[in-house]
């Protein structure tokens, strides 16, 4: 992966692998010339082309498919190691050869781009739907202890002298507790943005899931504990 992260972002880097892998394939092509035919030897340069395609920019993908075109020409159709062609057959798949390698090249690359800003909206889209549920859960984390909060000071201001002290007492205790509630949840937004930035990472250990359930049911069951007036 970081091999692939650095090819794509290095352009001189793309031409030499692109410039490279025909030049290679062509020598080996060269050394089986007399087994396998110079027809044979375009299809290998096309396939190449189509693979490098898959990974090298559009600019670099053309510029190895037109040396291609040209170095087939120049090593494998008679007479060789010239830019000369003799018959019209040959002249004509020369032309075919060179018309197919850069439209390939082109329309690859293409596609490849196509498909990468795909997945790039599917990524997006998928995070927005992640942030959107994340935050309708926030909201009403943070909607339950405001309200308990305002409704408990409410009473308190409104009912003040009608109230025992034991629930004035349970009042500010339901104040308290929402308190440190909604505490808790702004330090979870602001851990979920470090989180983000990477300012600090997560570090994987063993818990007691026993332990940690007891302990949310505990919590939830006091929070959650009714005041009767």
């Amino acid at each position: 992966m970081e091999l692939l992260k650095k090819i794509e972002h290095s352009q001189p880097l793309q031409y030499i692998i692109g410039l490279g892998s025909i030049l290679f394939f062509s020598l080996i092509c060269y050394l089986f010339i007399d087994i396998i035919g110079y027809h044979v030897v375009a299809l290998i340069l096309l396939l190449v082309v189509s693979i490098l395609a898959m990974f090298l920019e559009t600019l670099p993908i053309v510029i190895a498919a037109i040396a291609s075109a040209f170095i087939w020409n120049f090593l494998f159709i008679q007479p060789r190691a010239t830019f000369n062609i003799t018959t019209p057959q040959d002249a004509l798949l020369f032309l075919m050869y060179f018309v197919i390698a850069v439209m390939n090249a082109v329309f690859t690359s293409r596609l490849r781009k196509v498909e990468a800003v795909a997945r790039q909206r599917k990524a997006r889209e998928k995070t927005l739907h992640l942030y959107n549920t994340l935050l309708n859960s926030l909201s009403h984390e943070l909607k339950t202890p405001i309200s308990t909060i305002i409704g408990a000071i409410d009473t308190l201001k409104t009912n003040s002298d009608k109230i025992s002290e034991v629930n004035k007492s349970d009042l500010y205790h339901e104040i308290d507790l929402a308190g440190n509630r909604l505490h808790r949840q702004v330090n979870n937004l602001l851990s979920m943005s470090r989180l983000e930035s990477e300012f600090f990472k997560l570090q994987l250990d063993w818990y007691d899931l026993k332990e940690i359930i007891h302990g949310v049911i505990e919590r939830n069951r006091k929070e959650s504990h009714p005041i009767f007036f």
